[in-house]
């Protein structure tokens, strides 16, 4: 027990004090996404600015790369103060703005299907299934997603005070970050653009976006329809290759949201380090599939050869490779290779459902053709290549239970981001895990078992961004699903 003048004294400034916190009216906040959506981490700033911000509207449009408008400064900041001197002016906070933003994507997106097809199938060789699936589906469901939750992820989350501020009231709300770049990939240049940006609308945000110059035709159409439907004060889009992301990264940014391969993303963090600006990174990774012995074969033969081969392969969550139980090894290897025909036909370089590797990329086509090759002697199905086309045929790598040579081919040296498929044979599905717990952290890692015991024990053992059973890839396009992997 507390003796002495003291307590009482502290009794009565806590009554004093909690009743004056009683009477005072809550703090305004404008909060932006939960966790778990596209951007949220972008959403924690205080409203204060330390930097000199020029006027609101001291801007102008002027031509960019490749004739399309593009947000330029006055005097300095350039695109980013540009967009911050816009943000300040609280344009972007209400429930109203970002509504009409998110409808005005929408209508885009829905409007400019054909022009979208055209353009990906360009890029990349995309059908028009395909892109229905992988990337207009998916945005529409971002959209449709946040339009949906919107007042949920406004509304303030209150929590009880404990005994020094009683009779208070305590808000956690969190408010936009500001003005965010966004850095996309090729690979998925619809998806991977406007998806993030998303998750930057309904946060409050403004933002540039830099999509890929390795898909010409599809960021051009991108710079075109963001410029036509949404609001020009808060949303640029800027066009050109690595000069043009190194100028972007050189400026001062509230969230930097980047996609892409691990050596950019270093330069990304580096770059973003000068400002101690907060950084999203989806870098990918070699995701493993397992199939244990107590595994519907035929299912999972279906479903790792429609995951690895979508998009010609250049998907950053596709099962890289496959470690198979050693008693379902030699039935997998059939039914992959008679599932592989089955989707893709017996020539897949006349198949309008295969794509190509992007052709705009230096290095990319050739690269993964010289894989191919070095690793002939182990094609159970496939193997063709034509670096002109951008074209490698869907390709089965069978390995037996040879794990030495397994390690040692280059498909196993880096994500393979390609039409090739290798798979090996191991005893039991603790050496499996071992084999994926030996790598990097992987984006996403799946497990074909009919056992809920082993989903239990591959779910808590393996370290990976997102754990699937039975499927492959569809879990990356859930909008109800939180973002990302482990890491940066």
């Amino acid at each position: 027990m507390l003796r002495g003048p003291y307590p009482a004294t502290f009794l009565i400034l806590l009554v004093i004090f909690s009743t004056a916190m009683s009477f005072s009216p809550p703090r305004t906040y404008f909060p932006s996404v939960p966790a778990g959506s596209r951007l949220h981490e972008a959403d924690l700033r205080t409203r204060a600015q330390q930097a000199e911000l020029s006027p609101p509207h001291a801007y102008q449009y002027a031509g960019a790369a490749r004739g399309m408008p593009g947000l330029q400064m006055k005097g300095g900041g350039g695109l980013s103060g540009a967009l911050r001197a816009q943000f300040e002016t609280g344009c972007t906070l209400g429930a109203r703005w970002r509504r009409s933003q998110l409808k005005a994507l929408r209508r885009m997106v829905k409007e400019n299907e054909e022009a979208i097809c055209t353009a990906l199938h360009q890029d990349l060789g995309k059908s028009r299934g395909e892109v229905e699936l992988s990337e207009l589906q998916p945005t529409l469901g971002e959209i449709d997603e946040a339009l949906r939750c919107l007042n949920e992820w406004m509304r303030p989350e209150l929590s009880t005070p404990t005994l020094l501020n009683v009779g208070g009231l305590c808000c956690v709300s969190p408010e936009p970050a500001g003005a965010v770049l966004i850095i996309s990939p090729w690979n998925y240049p619809l998806y991977l653009v406007l998806g993030p940006l998303v998750g930057a609308i309904a946060a409050g945000n403004v933002a540039v976006i830099k999509p890929s110059e390795y898909a010409p035709a599809t960021a051009d159409l991108v710079a075109a329809l963001v410029h036509k439907y949404l609001d020009r004060d808060c949303f640029s889009v800027s066009l050109g290759g690595a000069e043009e992301s190194k100028r972007l990264l050189a400026q001062r940014w509230d969230r930097i949201f980047y996609t892409g391969g691990t050596a950019v993303g270093k330069i990304v963090m580096k770059a973003a380090a000068e400002h101690l600006t907060p950084v999203t990174l989806e870098l990918g990774g070699k995701c493993p599939a397992v199939v244990d012995a107590s595994a519907d074969v035929q299912n999972a033969a279906r479903r790792l050869v429609w995951g690895a081969f979508l998009n010609c392969g250049q998907t950053c969550v596709r099962p890289d490779y496959v470690l198979c139980h050693v008693d379902v090894y030699d039935r997998l290897i059939s039914e992959l290779v008679k599932e592989t025909k089955r989707q893709y036909g017996s020539d897949p370089r006349s198949s309008p459902d295969f794509g190509r590797l992007v052709r705009a990329h230096p290095t990319h086509a050739k690269g993964l053709c010289d894989i191919a090759k070095a690793c002939d002697r182990h094609v159970v199905h496939g193997g063709d290549a034509y670096p002109s086309e951008g074209f490698v045929s869907p390709t089965v790598l069978g390995y037996g239970s040879d794990r030495e040579a397994f390690e040692a081919s280059p498909c196993m040296k880096r994500e393979i981001f390609g039409p090739l498929l290798p798979v090996v044979a191991v005893e039991s599905l603790d050496a499996a895990m071992g084999m994926v717990r030996a790598r990097e952290q992987p984006l996403a890692a799946y497990l074909f078992t009919a056992s809920w015991d082993s989903r239990k024990k591959f779910a808590a053992q393996v370290e990976a961004g997102g754990v699937a059973f039975n499927d492959v890839v569809l879990h990356m396009v859930e909008p109800t699903m939180p973002f990302g992997g482990r890491g940066a």
